[in-house]
This record gives C-alpha cells, structure tokens and sequence, in this order.
C-alpha cells in the first residue's frame, strides 16, 4: 500500500513538484503532438519530393510554400467567406441531425415495438447516397441553403441515431434495477439513468457525423454553386487559379482537423464519465 501511495499524484511538500501521473499524461499529449507534427513533415516532404521528380505535372502540383502564400493573400476577401458560408451550412445540419437522430433513436431504443416497426424503413433508406437527392433537393429548394441542411441531414442522421438506439438499448439492466427500486417514473429514469448512460455513445455518432457533414456541405457548393469553399474550389479551378483552388482545399482539411479537436474537448468536458473521453485524456 505505501508503494501504492507513491505513486499517486500528490505533488512534493514546499516544492510544487508536479505528480507522477500528471507528468506522464503530459508526456504522453507532448509525444503525440511531436509525433503528429512528424507525420506532417513527412507528408510535406512526399509532397515535394513529387513536384521534384516530375511525377505529377507542375503546373497542377504547386509547392506547399505557395499554397500558404495564397492562403495569407486571399484570407481576408475570399476566404474567410467561404469559409462562413461552409460552417453556417454545416452548424445548422447539425443542430438539425442532432435533433432529430438523438429523439429518434433514443425513441427506438427505448420501444421494442418501435425498434421493429422501425427497422425495415431505416435499412431502406440509410444505403441512399445523399448526393442521389441533388436533383429532388434542387427542384424543392432551389440552390441554396435548405438544399444543403436536406442533403447534410439525410447523410448525418443515420450516426447519430444508429449510436443514440445503441446507447439506450446498452444502458446496465443493474441501473435500470436501481432507479425501479428507488421508485422513478418512467419519465425521471429515462431523464436521470437512461439519458447520462446512453449520452457517450450519441457523441460518438456526432462525431462521426460532423466530418460527414462538412464532407457533405462542401460536396453540395461544389455541385449546385452554393456560396462556400465547395464553390470556391470549383470557380478557382475554373479560372485556372491552381493555388486558390488547393488553398480552398487545404482549408477545408483545417477545418475537419479543428471541429474533430473541438468536439473532443466538447466530449471530455461534457462527459467526464464517458470511457471514450477518459481514452482521449490520456
């Protein structure tokens, strides 16, 4: 047991020595930092060595350093709108995938009855490509915005209620045991047992959806010309702009690294007692 005191993390009397555990979860957040930080420098490097060797027509492969010159020359004007109109489409999406896929699933999960009258409608229409409902969504919306929330919620809906019926279904049968015999309402079990054990499994499927839904947002500027970077990239290609045009995907890969970051500072924050968030603290 004193071997077992020692290594906890109590820092050192009248020295404010950092403990053990502490230092080796900074350690370990460093090392995957520099390791992160190799990869980059790895690719990079790949990068250039095939501009150097002629495997890839120069004209259409720009040099990383010029790419980050576009970026810095054109952030301000054609950027950062772009990237304004990418994220509103992409925000709302989620608000509405979030809302609809975490009260259906939890729904589903919660009803047998529900979970079979359910089942055929859902594996009949989660195989449809979004990009399938362009033309419907075009002769509906027209171009524009609510064309794209359609497009990104039938996309993105399908991880958030998939991992929503998955968590309600999963909760322990002990703590279900525990609240019927403290005598909660339906209504206060599900509110206090069921919804904090399933919560860590829907932010798994949000998680996943956010990346589709940014995949999805920029797909449809692409295709219908939608203002965003989807559209961006297409006019900067169209124009023969070769380095806006990787610029605009270049920034489009920050902004999935940056939303998958937040959300998981979101989960750890949010959800302390998720295994999955203790995982990512490590």
């Amino acid at each position: 047991m004193e071997g077992a005191r020692d290594v906890t993390a109590v820092p050192a009397a009248g020295r404010g020595r950092t403990a053990p555990a502490v230092r080796l979860g900074r350690n370990g957040r460093a090392v995957r930092w520099a390791k992160g930080a190799a990869g980059v420098l790895a690719a990079v490097g790949l990068w250039e060595l095939v501009r150097a060797l002629g495997l890839l027509p120069s004209g259409y492969v720009p040099s990383v350093p010029s790419i980050l010159d576009t970026i810095g020359a054109n952030f301000g004007d054609m950027l950062l709108p772009a990237i304004g109109d990418t994220l509103q489409a992409w925000s709302l999406g989620m608000l509405i995938t979030v809302a609809i896929g975490m009260l259906a699933g939890i729904a589903i999960g919660l009803s047998h009855w529900a979970d079979a009258a359910t089942r055929v409608v859902v594996e009949f229409l989660r195989p449809i490509p979004s990009v399938a409902l362009i033309p419907v969504a075009v002769l509906i919306f027209g171009i524009g915005l609510r064309m794209q929330l359609l497009l990104i919620v039938f996309a993105c809906v399908w991880p958030v209620l998939f991992n929503a019926r998955y968590g309600v279904q999963s909760v322990d049968p002990l703590l279900l045991d525990t609240g019927r015999v403290a005598r909660l309402s339906r209504v206060a079990l599900v509110r206090r047992v069921v919804l904090p054990a399933a919560l860590p499994a829907v932010f798994t499927g949000v998680r996943i959806s956010a990346s589709i839904a940014l995949v999805l947002a920029v797909s449809a500027e692409m295709v219908t010309g939608s203002p965003g970077l989807g559209k961006l990239i297409v006019d900067a290609d169209a124009a023969a702009n070769v380095e806006l045009s990787y610029a605009g995907v270049f920034i489009t890969g920050v902004l999935g690294i940056a939303l998958n970051y937040g959300l998981q500072a979101a989960d750890r924050r949010l959800l302390p007692w998720s295994v999955a968030s203790r995982g990512d603290a490590r």
